[in-house]
C-alpha cells in the first residue's frame, strides 16, 4: 500500500475523479546526453554533448529516487503508470543515467518495451530500428541491438520495428531468453513498459521484474484509476510512487516520493 502521510492526502486530493479525465502528454526533458548515431551495424564518431545532460540538479533528483526506494539495489526493475503520457518515459532515462553515471564500475541497460507508444528513439534522437522488436523476430541468435551512449556503462534499446500487433513478442519465450540474457550481462535493467491500465502487455512485463516504480502525474491521474493501478502490481514488487507535479518547471519529476 501507498505509505500514509499528509503529503500523499495532499496531491491525490486535487486529481481528478471523473473516469473521463485523461492525463496529457508529459512534457519531454530536452535531453542532452547524446548518444552515438546509428545501430550496431553502423560505427560512428559519438556527438560532443554539452556541458550536463539535462538542467542543473536533476540528476540530484533522479539520485533520491533510487536512494528513497533502494532500486539501485535491483537487477530488474520496471517504469510504469496508470496511464499513458505520466512521465514514465523520463523518469526511466534520468534513473539509467544517474545510475550510470554513480556507479562507473556497473553496466547499466535502458529497455523500451512500450511497443506501442515509444517514444525512447525521439528522446535520444537516434533511429528507431534497430530495436527491441527487431531483436525479438531475428533469427541471429548473437545479435544484439544495444545502442551505445557517451557514457561507457549506459546502453539503450529502443523499441524498434512497429507492429500492429506486437504483444506474442513480449510474451514468447524469445523475450524471456533475452530478459534472462540482460539480467546476466548487466547489473541494472531498467525497462519502460506499457501504462498499467490501457495495455495488458504491462503486469507480465513487470513479473519478470524484481521491483517497480509508479509515476503519477499529479492533478490529473484520476484518484481512483491510481489506486486500481496500485491494486494490479504485486505489493512486494511495488518500490515507490513517483509524482510528476504539473505544476512544477521542466522536469516537474520528483515533487514527492513516497515510499512503499
Amino acid at each position: 500500500m501507498i505509505a500514509s502521510g499528509s503529503t500523499e492526502a495532499e496531491s491525490l486530493r486535487s486529481a481528478p475523479d471523473s473516469p473521463d479525465a485523461r492525463p496529457q502528454s508529459a512534457h519531454r526533458v530536452p535531453l542532452k546526453l547524446w548518444l552515438r548515431s546509428g545501430g550496431p551495424s553502423r560505427a560512428a564518431k559519438p556527438a560532443q554533448p554539452p556541458p550536463g545532460w539535462l538542467r542543473d540538479g536533476t540528476d540530484e533528483l533522479f539520485r533520491r529516487v533510487y536512494t528513497r526506494t533502494q532500486v539501485d539495489t535491483l537487477n530488474m526493475v520496471a517504469i510504469c503508470s496508470a496511464l499513458p503520457g505520466e512521465g514514465k518515459t523520463t523518469l526511466g532515462i534520468g534513473l539509467s543515467i544517474a545510475l550510470a553515471e554513480d556507479f562507473p564500475d556497473r553496466r547499466v541497460v535502458l529497455v523500451e518495451a512500450e511497443l506501442r507508444r515509444p517514444g525512447l528513439a525521439e528522446d535520444f534522437g537516434i533511429e528507431p530500428t534497430p530495436g527491441l522488436v527487431d531483436w525479438l523476430m531475428s533469427d541471429d541468435q548473437m545479435w544484439e541491438p544495444y545502442r551505445p551512449t557517451l557514457l561507457p556503462n549506459l546502453f539503450v534499446i529502443p523499441a524498434g520495428a512497429r507492429l500492429e500487433a506486437p504483444s506474442r513478442l513480449l510474451r514468447s519465450r524469445r523475450f524471456a531468453r533475452i530478459i534472462q540474457a540482460l539480467r546476466e550481462t548487466h547489473d541494472h535493467v531498467i525497462v519502460d513498459v506499457p501504462s498499467i491500465l490501457g495495455n495488458s502487455d504491462a503486469l507480465p512485463l513487470i513479473e519478470h521484474a524484481d521491483g517497480a516504480l509508479l509515476v503519477v502525474r499529479e492533478g490529473v491521474t484520476p484518484r481512483a484509476q491510481v489506486a486500481q493501478a496500485v491494486e494490479q502490481i504485486d505489493e512486494d514488487k511495488l518500490r515507490g510512487i513517483v509524482l510528476n507535479g504539473g505544476r512544477s518547471s521542466v522536469p516537474g519529476l520528483l515533487r514527492r516520493i513516497f515510499g512503499i
